[in-house]
């Protein structure tokens, strides 16, 4: 049994130059220490020389549960990120394998052996997966995959390692499926096997696993709500017990677990608890909270979210998340809010975003459109050359529906996104002007054509996630104006707040840029917040960013559809 304990360290002591400023950086390292809290050794310790800079992290790869003194680790070397087996007595490294400076992940099986590895595209864009078998030496390309797609209708996403020798967990797509599935994939071979857990109206997938035998204990999905399966049938009371207690659909997952299997660490949150961290003994029927993770919130009121089907404008179901204000009785005002991706997803669960409009008195609808992801391939390929079509035409039904309902105000309705969510606000405000009483676009598209120029100049136009971008927007051409916003300003008669990081990498400054002159060409009333140094993803935005953000968006909606008493 291992007498050792590991804690992870991030602090903020790295920096890096960034436009003539310097920029503190995030490091992370791995400490060792007795159960007593003493004997102390940092993973690398008195090994630093060996790391490629004072900012390179140090990051967890496998706890190897059969071996008392070592870890697998990886960190940036002289020659990019490697693969160390670390002892966990005097800290000190051994390097394994070496990889490139863009390598980003090396993923073990369950003999502590690496066996699949991740290489993220030189700008960033996306990421390609390798395997090899337990033992060889060259590294066989399996897949390229686009940023952000692990959640994006999967074909192949390593999960963890398994029980034996080459087994990894994947969740995986083979050709054929419509539905991803869980598999215990084989990095000799590169065969899937039958799958350990699938799900019939999802393919948002999870496994609890035995974290020291890596044996699947639970297959959980992310439908419209989260739920669990036992691979035992007879373990599934303890997930009735756990889902009685936290409440139905909340999110649970499995983070430590005794020896035994009798003691679980767990983690829960919803729409309405912000998280938090539980013991739950088996034997005694107990459950203990740790902590969670946001005190200062306690006490505070958040709106409820279910929720709400509707057909579309050709007759297709379409579902979305409908969180109302605390207290709200007869029509209130609302605020529309598609993702971004577009090939993502929302989920039941706690959105600090959405609870801080509710909490101005909006109701907030996020409707799961066609082209989102988790629900089939063929779901979210029917969202293909349909930005300002179909895509739109989902979330206008949802706008309808809830009106005819009776649930919301139509004549004050706004629509806020980001990213694809930023270019659906741009096409609502210039497509259906007459639903909306202003829109709010955060790092949103509005010329398509450039879109797709962008791309082709960072990707290259023989690149496999150029060719992407294609199949979502269509061919480069004329026929892409009639779907650009920017092209269809006078159409708008709404206000328009626009708001972009300047550097942001996935969808260029310009696009609020052009959207802007375009509106102001036009005679329409629009407002342009840059961020300075600001990227695309909300952790590259600083606290003050962030705020400023939200008294804008609140600003905004109270001029537009007013303040709701």
């Amino acid at each position: 049994m291992r007498q050792r304990f590991l804690i992870g360290s991030r602090t903020a002591t790295g920096s890096r130059m960034r436009q003539g400023a310097d920029v503190p950086l995030d490091v992370y390292r791995l400490i060792a220490l007795d159960r007593n809290g003493e004997n102390r050794v940092q993973i690398f310790e008195q090994q630093e020389n060996r790391l490629a800079a004072d900012f390179a992290s140090t990051l967890l790869v496998d706890r190897l549960a059969n071996n008392p003194t070592d870890i697998l680790v990886s960190a940036y070397g002289q020659n990019g990120l490697a693969l160390w087996r670390a002892n966990v007595t005097d800290g000190r490294v051994e390097k394994l394998d070496q990889g490139s400076w863009n390598t980003v992940r090396y993923i073990a099986d369950g003999a502590g052996t690496a066996v699949l590895r991740e290489d993220e595209f030189a700008n960033n864009s996306g990421y390609r997966i390798l395997r090899r078998p337990p033992g060889g030496r060259g590294w066989e390309v399996i897949t390229e995959v686009r940023r952000g797609a692990r959640s994006n209708s999967p074909d192949f996403v390593p999960m963890g390692s398994g029980p034996g020798a080459g087994q990894v967990y994947v969740l995986a797509r083979p050709e054929g499926r419509d539905l991803a599935a869980i598999y215990l994939y084989d990095a000799a071979t590169g065969a899937y096997g039958n799958p350990i857990y699938e799900h019939q109206g999802s393919d948002d997938l999870s496994l609890w696993l035995n974290p020291r035998t890596r044996a699947a204990l639970f297959g959980c999905a992310f439908a419209q709500t989260f739920t669990c399966q036992a691979m035992n049938p007879s373990d599934q009371r303890h997930y009735r017990a756990l889902s009685g207690f936290f409440g139905p659909g909340e999110t649970v997952d499995l983070l430590g677990m005794s020896d035994d299997g009798n003691v679980w660490l767990l983690s829960s949150q919803g729409p309405q608890n912000p998280g938090g961290v539980f013991i739950y003994d088996r034997t005694e029927a107990r459950i203990e909270a740790m902590f969670v993770a946001a005190p200062q919130l306690e006490g505070a009121s958040f709106g409820a979210t279910r929720t709400v089907s509707y057909q579309s404008t050709d007759g297709r179901t379409i579902w979305g998340y409908l969180t109302m204000p605390s207290g709200a009785s007869g029509p209130v005002p609302l605020v529309v809010h598609p993702h971004g991706g577009p090939e993502l997803r929302d989920y039941f669960g706690f959105d600090p975003h959405v609870q801080f409009l509710v909490s101005r008195g909006y109701a907030v609808f996020q409707p799961q459109f066609r082209g989102s992801s988790g629900f089939g391939r063929e779901f979210a390929f029917a969202g293909r050359g349909q930005w300002g079509r179909l895509m739109q035409d989902d979330i206008t039904a949802g706008v309808r529906y809830l009106a005819s309902e009776g649930v919301i105000d139509p004549e004050r309705v706004c629509i806020l996104g980001a990213s694809y969510g930023g270019y659906a606000a741009l096409a609502g405000a210039a497509m259906t002007p007459d639903v909306y009483k202003c829109a709010i676009s955060i790092a949103g598209i509005s010329d398509l054509n450039e879109m797709l120029r962008a791309e082709r100049a960072d990707e290259g136009r023989a690149s496999s996630i150029y060719a992407y971008w294609v199949s979502q927007v269509g061919e480069p051409g004329d026929g892409l104006q009639a779907n650009s916003p920017r092209y269809l300003a006078d159409r708008v008669t709404i206000p328009v707040l626009l708001m972009h990081g300047d550097a942001d990498r996935v969808v260029l400054v310009n696009q609020s840029e052009l959207m802007r002159d375009g509106l102001q060409a036009a005679g329409k009333t629009v407002r342009y917040v840059p961020f300075e140094g600001a990227g695309h993803s909300w952790s590259s935005w600083s606290k003050e960013q962030l705020e400023t953000q939200l008294r804008e968006i609140e600003q905004w909606l109270a001029q537009s559809i007013g303040t709701p008493p």
